[in-house]
């Protein structure tokens, strides 16, 4: 089934399963890969339907992917054993670099399109703010989706500490010379 076809009948199908409220996760790739673009402006033009996007600079999201796959390591719940959290650094393509961020850019301004139809139905949550104020953001998303307030438990994954960019990019220097300003842009930027 495509996904188009799947979110409509089995996920956003409410009246027929009787459902209050329903959430859905649609990682930007997958929003590219199955071009769910008009499915989100349709839907936010229906109403009764919000987005809530989490924004984070796309340099460290391409870092922890690579970081990830490196050690072998995506998360670690609240009862793994305490140890030292730092993955070795990683080297960047410059090309590949360019391709991700760019990539990265264009989805989150398809989103930011398709939710702009309604404009009180899109949220946009740092993910910055996430990792030094998790409890107060997700109050805040209750409270614009219009959830009842509840207490927000704390993440059960632990966090890598945070980093530069210059202590997780090996080839830091050569990389920020070699790709355009908009990528470089998100290299002087926070490294969240």
């Amino acid at each position: 089934m495509n996904a188009y076809r799947f979110l409509c009948g089995s996920v956003f199908d409410r009246p027929r399963r009787g459902e209050q409220a329903v959430g859905v996760r649609l990682p930007y790739p997958a929003l590219a890969r199955y071009d769910l673009f008009d499915l989100l402006e349709e839907r936010t033009r229906e109403g009764d339907f919000c987005v809530v996007a989490v924004a984070r600079n796309p340099v460290a999201c391409l870092v922890s992917l690579k970081q990830a796959a490196h050690s072998g390591v995506w998360a670690e719940g609240p009862n793994a054993p305490r140890r030292e959290l730092s993955p070795m650094p990683v080297r960047l393509d410059p090309q590949e670099l360019t391709r991700f961020c760019r990539q990265y850019d264009a989805v989150t301004g398809k989103v930011r399109r398709a939710a702009a139809v309604a404009p009180d139905a899109y949220l946009e949550v740092a993910y910055r703010d996430l990792v030094f104020d998790y409890r107060r953001q997700v109050e805040r998303v209750l409270e614009f989706l219009e959830l009842p307030q509840q207490v927000a438990p704390t993440p059960g994954i632990r966090r890598l500490k945070n980093e530069t960019f210059e202590r997780r990019v090996t080839n830091l220097v050569e990389v920020r010379a070699a790709v355009p300003s908009d990528v470089r842009a998100h290299l002087d930027a926070e490294p969240f």
